[in-house]
């Protein structure tokens, strides 16, 4: 409204609940452009919200430990969980999508596109293997990726906080060699076309079960080892 000391400009004020999930959020192709850009505009269908570096939605690969350090890798595990709850129109595209987020964790992590498992990275690899489903996901597509990578199925995986922490557990495997031709040569931190990773570690027999996270390799077994090869 106009008053005699000039126009004024009345808003109404709400209280911030925090940011609404819009269809958007839920889109994989999507994720990389939150996730690394400086600034974003986000226009969504009840208001515009703006989010800067030190939003929930911006990755903080800027200060990263050493390579060779666990936090360094967890940091990237939870990137994937989040990265795995979204929607995929083509389940091809599921490494495709996050690319830009692997090459710019590479770049901040000091490792190359050499270092990159079907994301997974070779200094953790064998920590990296033990993603698991979360068990509410029902979805069920492939995506033709390598089936020792979380990027071979459609669902939303998550590691056990645990996994990266070498004071509770030890590795008992190690990790022989690694093979992968990726399906584009000008997208390094891409799909794939084949992979596979030899693996020299202890065999047990066991059985398929149903078992919850409190039952988890924390019992130590006498066992012969031998190479396995895990691949496709």
């Amino acid at each position: 409204m106009r008053g005699s000391e000039g126009d004024y400009d009345f808003v109404q004020a709400v209280k911030w609940k925090g940011p609404v999930e819009e269809p958007i959020d839920t889109r994989a192709w999507t994720f990389q452009e939150q996730a690394l850009s400086e600034r974003i505009i986000d226009y969504g269908s009840q208001r515009a919200s703006y989010f800067c570096n030190g939003s929930g939605k911006k990755l903080r690969f800027g200060m990263l430990p050493s390579p060779s350090d666990d936090l360094l890798y967890r940091e990237w595990a939870d990137t994937v969980e989040k990265y795995s709850a979204r929607q995929l129109m083509f389940a091809s595209d599921r490494l495709n999508a996050a690319a830009a987020v692997a090459s710019r964790f590479a770049e901040k992590a000091g490792l190359s596109s050499s270092d990159y498992v079907a994301g997974l990275w070779k200094p953790s690899l064998i920590r990296g293997l033990l993603w698991t489903v979360k068990a509410d996901d029902k979805r069920t597509e492939t995506t033709g990726g390598p089936s020792f990578s979380w990027a071979s199925h459609l669902m939303e995986v998550e590691w056990r906080p645990e996994t990266w922490g070498r004071d509770t557990h030890q590795e008992t495997a190690t990790i022989l060699e690694t093979e992968v031709k990726v399906g584009n040569v000008l997208l390094p931190f891409g799909g794939v076309a084949s992979s596979r990773i030899t693996i020299n570690g202890p065999l047990v027999h066991t059985a398929a079960a149903s078992i919850r996270w409190s039952v988890f390799w924390t019992r130590k077994r006498r066992s012969k080892q031998s190479p396995c090869q895990c691949g496709c």
